[in-house]
């Protein structure tokens, strides 16, 4: 059992923070043209990837200091000069201060997710004897095929579609990040990724293809990239999910808990015009 405080949430939060600010900074250096950024500020990070981009979000803030009405001021004003709404996830140890600046500011709840945990040791997990699932490393001549089978597993279309697949290899040239293909009867059928920071192993990027579900693709995804945790040197694997998911449910099969609850906090750009 892993007893959920702040300092666990601290850790996991600046983890998660740090290494998507880390995926906008090394598109902003693959698309010198595009308007990514980031911004370090009370503890955590702003980061703008595109208006419609799922990492455009404000993470880890409120978890070492008091925040200010000024650095609220300041996150908003880097939204704003985007044009971007303002999105900011927060740890339920954030002091409510925040809480009650944010509500007198006009954010609004628009999501809750859950953050689940699994303590790692020395010794690996037992694997699944599906012997029709194949797990490959991907490599740069399947990293194309791998953002295709995870975005059709999210069900993206689209522009949508086709910034996922932007991100997911830029991603790929980033230091202790990993991704894995899954494989029935030689057809791609899903993926999963994997980064590392500071020996905490954040799992992402997971999806099957419609056609593949139900056969333990993501079952045997999960046990190769914990085993790689293990490998190394990891004693924290971390699982973001919707709450009551199969994803949710999968990860509990293989030992995460949910720890806490994360709330994701929205102001319109039409209330950032009004501050102005």
């Amino acid at each position: 059992m892993i007893f959920s405080d702040l300092a666990l949430s601290r850790r996991i939060e600046m983890a998660n923070a740090t290494s998507n600010a880390k995926i906008a900074d090394f598109y902003k250096k693959k698309y010198d043209k595009s308007k990514a950024s980031t911004l370090a500020i009370a503890g955590g990070y702003a980061i703008y990837l595109g208006d419609n981009s799922p990492l455009t979000q404000v993470l880890g803030i409120g978890l070492d200091k008091t925040v200010s009405i000024s650095q609220i001021e300041e996150l908003e004003d880097f939204y704003y000069q985007r044009n971007s709404a303002v999105n900011i996830e927060l740890s339920p140890y954030v002091e409510p201060s925040l809480l009650e600046i944010l509500a007198n500011r006009g954010y609004r709840l628009i999501e809750v997710s859950n953050v689940l945990v699994k303590s790692l040791g020395k010794d690996k997990v037992s694997t699944s004897n599906d012997s029709e699932i194949e797990i490959t490393s991907v490599d740069r001549t399947t990293i194309e095929t791998w953002a295709d089978i995870v975005s059709k597993g999210f069900g993206a279309e689209g522009e949508f579609a086709e910034h996922l697949k932007t991100v997911w290899q830029v991603s790929f040239d980033i230091a202790d990040n990993y991704f894995f293909l899954a494989k029935v009867d030689s057809n791609p059928a899903g993926g999963g990724g994997l980064s590392i920071y500071q020996n905490i192993a954040l799992f992402s990027g997971a999806s099957t293809s419609l056609e593949f579900r139900k056969l333990g693709v993501q079952t045997k995804l999960l046990q190769h990239r914990l085993n790689l945790a293990i490998e190394l040197g990891c004693d924290l694997a971390v699982i973001s999910t919707l709450p009551g998911t199969i994803s949710e449910r999968n990860a509990g099969r293989q030992g995460f808990q949910v720890v806490y609850t994360r709330i994701k906090l929205m102001k319109p750009i039409k209330l950032l015009e009004n501050n102005t």
